[in-house]
This record gives C-alpha cells, structure tokens and sequence, in this order.
C-alpha cells in the first residue's frame, strides 16, 4: 500500500508539473503576442491566431509559417497618423499668439484698475457720507436728549405743583411774572401780532415799545412772511400782521424766540411746557381761538377771534390764568379759568411763542450793568 501510494503521488506531481508547464507556455505565448513587434505598432492578429501560435512545435523539422500579408480591406488594420510639414509663417504665427494673449490680458488687467484719481474720489465720497452719518447721528443724539430734558422739566413742574399742594394747601401757587401788566399795548384784532411783540420787548429788553412804536417800525420793514411789501400797511387798510413778521420784529430787537406747538391728546404737556417758561422768568405768546370768557370786567365779555395775546402768569391754587390782550381795549391784566383757557388756547393746536434774551444780548446787558 505505502509504494502505491508513493506511486499515486509521484504521478500527481507529474501532471501537476506538465500542468504547470503547460500554462507557462501559454502565457509566454501570450505575452509576445501583446508586445510590441520591430515596426512599433501592437500586434493585430486574432485571439484564434494567437492560440495557435502558442501551439509548440511538433519537432526541429517544423519549418516557420510565412509572414502574414496585412491587405487595405483588413479591418483590423493599425492607423497611421501623417504628419505634415508647417510653413515657418504659421510657426511664428503659432508662437506669437501666446505673446499677444498675454500683453491683452496685462493691457485689460492694467485697465480695470482704478486710477488714483478715481480712488480719490472714492475715498472723499466715502468720507462725505461718514461725516453726513455722524451728523445725523449727533443731532438725533441731540433731540432725544432735549426731549428728554423738557420731560424731565415736566415732570418736575408737575411734582413740584403737588407738593406745594399737599404741604402748603393755602399758599397760592404762580408762575409768571404779573407785573409785566404795565407793558400792555392795545391796537385791535389786526395788529395783535404786533401788539404782543410790543409787550415782549418791553418785558424783556427793558425798553419802552408802544403800540405806535411798533406800528411805524412794521410799516417800514419788508416782510419775511410776504415778500416785496412791508409788514404792515397802515390802519386804515384793514391789513393783518403774521405771526412770522412779529417774531422777526422781536429777533431784530434781541429777543430769542421759540415757537412750539402740541396735539390735543397732549394738553397737560402743552400746559407743563409755558408753566415751566413763565417760572424761569420767560415770556410767552399765545394763540386763543373760539370763546373766551374774561372775568376781569363786570360784563363777562366774550369774543371769538382768532389772536395772540401775551400770557402774565398762571394761578394754581385759585385755577386762574392772567393774559394782557392787545386785540382787547380793556385787554390787561385779564383773567380766566384754566379751563376756559385751555379751551381757547386748544383750537389752534396750543401754539405758543416762548421769548428769552438772546445770549449776545445778555452778555452785552450784563456787561453794561457792571460797567
């Protein structure tokens, strides 16, 4: 059993071996058909041919085959590429392109720069607009700011009322300075304008306007407000003065003026606001509209013309307001209720004209009086 055994084996191993050499031959065969042959192109013979040229010869007397004759009508046949000779122009031509491609490509590139003057002027508008941002910015900064301390005004008018109220309940709370009765100037419902620009003057500056004073003075200014004419055409000409050309009159006399205007949800700021200018020793003008009442004579009179009179002070504790009315011949030293008063001042939108000494004018006063 052990030699056939052995014998098995040693049989197994030849057919492995002739196995082995068998494939090996194969694959030599198949590896010089895939080589390249003496002319430089790949070989073009069939799969069939090339299996039977891995055929190994049957003895040394086998004689080789012929070579096979490739014809035009073989399919199978290489492609050859003809070259052609360039003329020496289009070879020049051919090597001047990429030089010209890349000048134009600089050239455009140098062109889309921006010149320094371009960029000046960028940076200039870009500053422009900066600055113009910054100056919105300031004088938003600045309302709100003013907004805020005219609230704060408010309300610390407002506090200071129920105070006094509260732990003083008989003494008499007044803003306003009432003795600035004596500046009244009377001249009717045309010149009323004017009329309160005579007191306020007068009140201020100290000096003496009368109603005749500040009519001649309008008569010879041109007006702001109607151009081409003077202020003021006479009293015989049923002419009316605007408000714009008696605020100009005051400026001309050194008077800062500063109109203000509030809705009608916005009373109680309306009455803070002149509370607060009469307190601080300021004057003011007002525009009354619709009835009102006067307490001051015994024949309760009452008018409905639309006009400015001049607002003396304020009365808490009795609700009384003072005016000095020069569309009234008994206009001075009038008074009314508060309410009576808001009523009137309402329709027209609780215009008022605050009037200080303009700080030019102030400095030059003080200066005087310490000379």
């Amino acid at each position: 059993m052990t030699s056939i055994k052995r014998a098995g084996r040693l049989t197994t191993f030849g057919f492995a071996v002739g196995a082995g050499l068998l494939v090996a031959s194969g694959a030599g065969a198949a590896v010089a058909s895939a080589a390249p042959d003496d002319s430089g192109h790949a070989s073009t013979s069939s799969s069939s041919s090339s299996a039977r040229s891995a055929r190994p010869c049957a003895g040394p007397t086998a004689k080789p085959k012929p070579p096979r004759s490739v014809s035009s009508s073989d399919v199978s046949a290489p492609v050859v590429a003809l070259h052609t000779k360039r003329s020496s122009a289009q070879v020049s031509a051919a090597a001047a392109a990429p030089a010209m491609s890349t000048k134009q490509a600089t050239v455009k590139r140098a062109s889309a720069l921006p010149t320094p003057g371009q960029v000046q002027q960028t940076i200039v508008a870009g500053l422009d607009s900066a600055r113009r941002r910054l100056d919105d910015l300031r004088q938003k900064i600045e309302t709100l700011v003013a907004n805020q301390i005219i609230g704060l005004q408010d309300n610390l008018v407002t506090l200071r009322i129920d105070l006094e109220r509260v732990f003083n309940p008989n003494k008499q709370i007044i803003y306003g300075n009432l003795a600035n009765a004596q500046y009244w100037a009377a001249g009717g419902a045309q010149t009323s304008n004017l009329m309160a620009a005579a007191m306020v003057i007068s009140a201020i500056t100290g000096q003496t306007v009368t109603a005749q004073n500040i009519i001649d003075e309008a008569m010879n200014t041109d007006s702001v407000a109607r151009p081409g004419r003077a202020m003021y055409l006479g009293t015989n000409t049923y002419d009316w003065v605007w408000a714009t050309d008696a605020v100009q009159l005051m400026e001309n006399h050194g008077v800062k003026v500063t109109t203000v205007y509030y809705t009608k949800s916005q009373e109680q700021r309306a009455l803070n606001t002149v509370e607060t200018a009469l307190s601080q020793g300021k004057s003011v003008i007002v525009s009354i509209n619709g009835t009102v009442v006067s307490s001051n004579t015994s024949s309760q009179e009452q008018w409905t013309t639309e006009h400015q009179a001049v607002l003396l002070g304020i009365n808490i504790t009795k609700n009384l307001v003072y005016l000095n009315d020069g569309a009234n011949p008994q206009g001075q030293n009038l008074t009314m209720s508060i309410e009576d008063f808001l009523d009137a001042w309402q329709a027209s939108r609780y215009t008022a004209i605050i009037a200080e000494l303009a700080p030019a004018t102030a400095q030059t006063t003080r200066e005087a009086n310490a000379a």
